[in-house]
Parts: C-alpha cells; structure tokens; sequence
C-alpha cells in the first residue's frame, strides 16, 4: 500500500533520504508508481503530484498523491494526460507562472482552478541525442501559500533519482513477462515497428532456414590400409625355429619366412616310418613264401591265407603312407612362405617372435602387405549420423575425401566399396557404423599403414535449418513418434 500523504498545512516535510527511500522500495510497477507520486508530494511540499507513463503514443495516469483508484473517464485524468501531452510533445518544463505560460497552461490553469502547475517530463537517457520518454510529472498547487514547496529548480533536481527508480521497476516487470507478453508491451508502449520489424526478420529466417539449401557434411574419423595384405599363420602346434626376415624388409612370393620345429610331429613320422618298414617286410615275406618252390605241401595248402593276410598287410601298408604323407605335408607347412609380394609389417619380430617360443594352430604370426597396390581406407561414423550417410548411398549422393595424418595439408578422394550391416560397438568410440572406401590417387609412399585419418562425407543438400538443427530435430522427431505410439 502506497504511504498515505500528509497534509500541507500541518508544516511536515520528508527529508530527503526518508523520500529515496520510499521511491526505491519497490520494483513492481504499480507500488513504485504511487510511491513516487505520494512520497514525491510529502517531500516537494506540492498539493498534488501525477504520475502519466508512456503507453505507445499516448501517455496514461498511473497514480495520485493521496488517490486510491484513479477514473480514466473524469474529466481530471483528461486534462492531466492533455497537459502531459503538450509537455512530450514540446520536450519542455511547462509552468503556469512562466513569463510566457503556453495556452494549454492557461486553459489547464483556468478548468483546474490551481494556483500553480508544473509539468516535468521524464527521460530515460539525459544525454542521450534521441531520449525516449518514461513519463510525466504533473505538479499542482492550489493554495496561494507556497511557503513549504520546493521550487520547480528543486524538482528538477531530484528528476533523475525518479527517473531512476521508474526505470528499474519498468524493466524489472518487463523481465518478469512472457515473449508474448513482452511483444505485446513493447508494441503497447510505442514499439510497435521495431516489433513488426523484429517478427519480420524472425519470418524471414525461419523462411531462409527452411528453404535455402546448404551442404550436409558429415565427418568421422578411420584408418589407412593397403588394399592387398595377407596375414600368416602358423598351420600346426610347434616352436619357432628361425625367423628370416625383418620388419619392413620386402618379399617376393612364396619368398621363406619363418621356420617351425614340432618334435611331437618328427617323432609321430618317425613311428609312422619305421612302422612303414616293418609292414613292407611282412609283405616281403609273404610274397617270399607263397612263390618258394622249396616250400612244404602243408605251407602251400595256406596259399589262400597267405594272400589274404598279404592284401591286408598292403591295406595297411597304404594307410600308413597316407599317414605319412600327412605328416609330411604338415612338416612342410612348418616353414612359412609370404602367400604375395610386399612389404613386412608386423613390428619388433625379434621380440615378438623369439626363437623357442611355442605357437599353436591358427596363430597370426605376421602380416605382408602391397604398399604399391591400391589402398583402402576402414572408416566409422557415429550412429547419429548414420541415418544421412545411408540416405546419400541410397540416393547415389555420397562423396568422401580423406586427410591423413602423415599428410594433413593434403586431401583424397575415396569412393565407397562397403557398409558394415550392422552397428558396432568398440570401446572408445561407442556405438558407430563401419564402411570401407578405396582411395582414388596414389599415395605419398612415406604414409605409413595403420595411420589415422579424417573424413568428410558429403551427403547431399538439406536446408539450412535441417543442416543446423538435425539432431534437435530428430530427437523431436523420435519424441513426437514415440508420443503417438
């Protein structure tokens, strides 16, 4: 509740302080407005002070010294926002006791039957070469003794610190408002083209965001490799013997490798062979004894065993010998040959591969690669860009360049080979999809396999706003889907 005013003639006047006080006690609007008019007229010793801010182009009574409720309809209120708009429109102090009072002084002077009238307007920047106006200050006297009232040098004085408590409570409430609200006052308080202007400007972006198309660019990082590499594996149990070549060294085909040594695979064949010998001398025996012309008549009455029992010994004669075979095609895969022409990757083989170390079947002992030949390039891109990427490829609209660690300064064209058909999940990179490209030009033959590269994946042409805000706009999408599920 505004304080209530204290009658002129009971000789009390606020001080100062007490007066900035009561106008800066409160940011709302309507307590600062009658704060300043009831306080204003306690300390200013006037009759009575009116408060008119600014709404648009016309100037509305905001508050009374010593009024409660104020009737936009009295006759009162018309003539103080007349007064009020003779003083906005002129940008000056009007006194009715000036050499040269205006006539809608006189004419307010004569119907408001006051003795004296002040109109001081309020704007918001002093210095300021186009200062937009707050408000006014309408001060009347009614009695012909004045002795307490502050002069109009006064009142201009402590303008600014009214100026300044209007302000704040005005842009106090302007921040507690809406965008709505807030478009609606400023096109209420006079705003109205920098609003239409700034709904214009908001139309025509939205426009241009929906409508001009841009490049989508997706990037994702991969890895270099040569397009033909071959690894080597060991092909049975065993130890390493020798390893003849060394990293970076280049073979040639079937060019030897690494030697194994399986004792367990030697002493089988050695068991086989002798077991072989034994055989072959049985067969020898029996073929020796049925064909003898000095054997018994008894022995020649088993010719039939013997042949029987010769075919069996052959039986197993030949299956001892494909078991030799075997074992001797396993000893021959002992020594490991380079299956293409290239270059030895595997690094640091004398430590990796030491002599006597033990390697079982299907073990990759080491890989050879073409550095000469084509090269390709594995990428991955994360999942929430994988709905363009896959779009482009079916509409035929992907490109992808590279650049390379080895060479940052210089980018590839790649063309796509493969897409994984499913996700993949890696530590380090999460969830991700996985493509191969071949590179179109050859390389520098310093670049290194295994190095890491960038991408740049066009995908096409999108509007700008899809362009910008696709992840928002997926994620609405998906909410809004998901909602009407």
């Amino acid at each position: 509740m505004p304080s209530q005013p204290v009658a002129q003639d009971d000789g009390h006047r606020l001080d100062t302080p007490n007066w900035i006080a009561g106008i800066y006690r409160s940011l709302d609007v309507e307590e600062c407005s009658a704060a300043t008019t009831n306080e204003t007229r306690l300390w200013s010793g006037w009759d009575r002070v009116s408060l008119l801010l600014r709404a648009g182009d016309k100037l509305r009574l905001k508050s009374v010294s010593g009024v409660q409720s104020i009737d936009p309809r009295s006759s009162t209120t018309q003539l103080l926002e007349e007064i009020a708009k003779v003083s906005w429109d002129s940008g000056d102090v009007l006194d009715s006791k000036a050499d040269d009072p205006s006539d809608e002084c006189r004419s307010y002077h004569e119907r408001c039957r006051t003795q004296r009238v002040v109109v001081l307007p309020i704007y918001n920047q002093v210095n300021d070469p186009s200062p937009a106006l707050i408000g006014v200050l309408v001060f009347d006297q009614f009695e012909e003794n004045a002795a307490l009232a502050r002069s109009v040098s006064d009142l201009k004085e402590g303008l600014p610190l009214i100026r300044t408590a209007l302000t704040h409570a005005l842009n106090h409430s302007r921040l507690q408002q809406g965008f709505l609200s807030r478009l609606r006052s400023s096109w209420t308080q006079g705003r109205a083209t920098r609003a239409l202007i700034v709904l214009c400007t908001i139309a025509l972006a939205f426009l241009l965001l929906a409508t001009v198309p841009t490049e989508l660019v997706i990037y994702g990082n991969g890895v270099l490799l040569p397009d033909h590499q071959r690894d080597v594996f060991a092909g049975t149990n065993g130890f390493i013997d020798g390893v003849f070549v060394t990293t970076g060294a280049n073979v040639e085909v079937d060019a030897k490798l690494i030697e194994l040594k399986s004792p367990e695979l030697q002493m089988s064949l050695s068991e086989l062979r002798g077991e072989l010998a034994t055989t072959s001398q049985k067969i020898q025996d029996l073929e020796t004894l049925r064909t003898d012309p000095q054997a018994s008549s008894r022995e020649r009455n088993r010719i039939h065993d013997l042949a029987a029992r010769r075919e069996e010994l052959k039986a197993l004669e030949q299956n001892i010998r494909t078991q030799i075979k075997s074992l001797e095609d396993q000893q021959t895969a002992l020594t490991l040959r380079s299956p293409i022409r290239g270059t030895v990757l595997t690094p640091d083989l004398n430590s990796t591969l030491p002599v006597g170390r033990p390697v079982q079947r299907t073990d990759r002992l080491l890989r050879v690669a073409d550095l000469e030949g084509p090269w390709i390039v594995d990428l991955y891109v994360d999942q929430r860009d994988a709905g363009p990427v896959l779009d482009a490829v079916n509409n035929d609209q992907i490109s992808i360049a590279i650049v390379t660690a080895d060479a940052p300064n210089e980018s590839f064209a790649a063309t796509l080979k493969s897409i994984a058909p499913a996700m993949t999940v890696k530590t380090g990179r999460g969830v991700s999809l996985e493509m191969q490209a071949s590179i179109d030009a050859d390389l520098d033959p310093g670049i290194r396999p295994g190095s890491s590269v960038q991408c740049r994946i066009s995908c096409g042409h999108r509007s700008i706003g899809r362009v910008w805000f696709r992840r928002m706009i997926d994620k609405l999408s998906t909410w809004w889907n998901l909602r009407k599920s």
